[in-house]
C-alpha cells in the first residue's frame, strides 16, 4: 500500500521515552508498569485479568517513538496556520467561527502509533510470530467498549453518526450535525479506522449527487471533508493533506 503525506512530516522533535528496557502501558485511567519488555501474551493477560475488553476493536499505540513525537510537532504547525486563517477571516463570522470550531476538534487529538500486531488473546498464546516482544517505552491501549458511529471531521468541528452496514460516505454527510456545512462538498477523504500508521492509500470519496460513491465505511473511521479552496490561501495549500495525516495517526476515544 501507499503511503500518502510521508512527505509531509517535516518537523523534528526530541523523542521522550521511557527509561531504557522498561514498558509502561496505559489503559482505562490506569498505568501498568513492567521492568522488562513483555511480551505480548503477556501484556494481554495482565489486562484480561483487570477488565473485560472488546478485543476485536483493540489499539496498542506508543506515544513516545520517534515518529509519534514529529506528528505532535506537525499538529502545533497545523493549529497555527488555522489560528492565522481565522485572524484572515475575523470579518466573517461564520467561517471564522467553523474555523475556529475545526481547531478545537483537531487540539483535542492524541496522536500514537498503532503497534502493528495481533491483540487476539488465544493467536499471542498459540503462534510465536504473533507474540513479539514490546520494545520498551510508553503506550495507550484503547479498548474499552465497541465503537458504533463514523466521525465527520470539516469546517463547524466534529459530528458523530451513527454507523450502518452498507451506508455510503454522503449519507453520512447529510445525517452529520453540520449537514448545510457541507452539502455542496464533493469530495472527502476517508481514513479506514482498521488503517495502521499511515501504511495505506488515502483517497478522496465523490459525494457529489451526480457521481456518489456506494463505497460502505468501516465502523470507527473517519471522514474528513476538506478545507474549500475559497478560504484557503496558496501559503495554506497543503493544509487538507496535514490535517487528513493527523487524521490517520489519531487515537480513538
Amino acid at each position: 500500500m501507499k503511503k500518502l503525506f510521508s512527505s509531509l512530516l517535516f518537523c523534528l522533535a526530541p523523542v521522550v521515552c521511557a527509561e531504557a528496557g522498561t514498558v509502561s502501558v496505559s489503559y482505562d485511567h490506569e498505568t501498568i508498569n513492567f521492568d522488562s519488555q513483555p511480551r505480548i501474551s503477556v501484556l494481554l493477560s495482565v489486562l484480561n485479568d483487570k477488565s473485560r475488553i472488546y478485543w476485536p476493536m483493540a489499539k496498542l499505540y506508543q506515544v513516545d517513538s520517534k515518529l509519534q513525537s514529529d506528528l505532535v510537532v506537525n499538529k502545533q504547525v497545523v493549529l497555527e496556520d488555522l489560528r492565522q486563517l481565522i485572524i484572515m477571516w475575523h470579518h466573517q463570522q461564520t467561517v471564522s467561527q467553523q474555523l475556529s470550531a475545526l481547531r478545537r476538534e483537531i487540539e483535542s487529538w492524541q496522536l500514537g502509533v498503532v503497534v502493528d500486531t495481533s491483540l487476539d488473546v488465544d493467536l499471542t498464546q498459540l503462534r510465536q510470530e504473533h507474540n513479539p516482544v514490546l520494545d520498551s517505552g510508553s503506550y495507550i491501549l484503547r479498548a474499552s467498549k465497541r465503537t458504533n458511529y463514523v466521525t465527520v471531521v470539516a469546517l463547524g468541528g466534529r459530528s458523530d453518526v451513527v454507523y450502518r452496514n452498507n451506508k455510503a460516505a454522503y449519507q453520512y454527510l447529510q445525517e452529520a450535525d453540520y449537514s448545510a456545512e457541507v452539502k455542496d462538498v464533493d469530495e472527502v477523504f476517508y481514513v479506514p479506522n482498521q488503517s495502521l500508521n499511515g501504511d495505506f492509500e488515502v483517497e478522496p470519496i465523490s459525494v457529489s449527487f451526480w457521481n456518489n460513491t456506494e463505497q460502505p465505511l468501516s465502523n470507527g473511521s473517519v471522514l474528513f471533508v476538506p478545507i474549500s479552496a475559497d478560504i484557503l490561501t496558496e501559503q495554506y495549500a497543503k493544509l487538507n493533506e496535514q490535517i487528513v495525516q493527523l487524521a490517520q495517526y489519531r487515537i480513538v476515544q
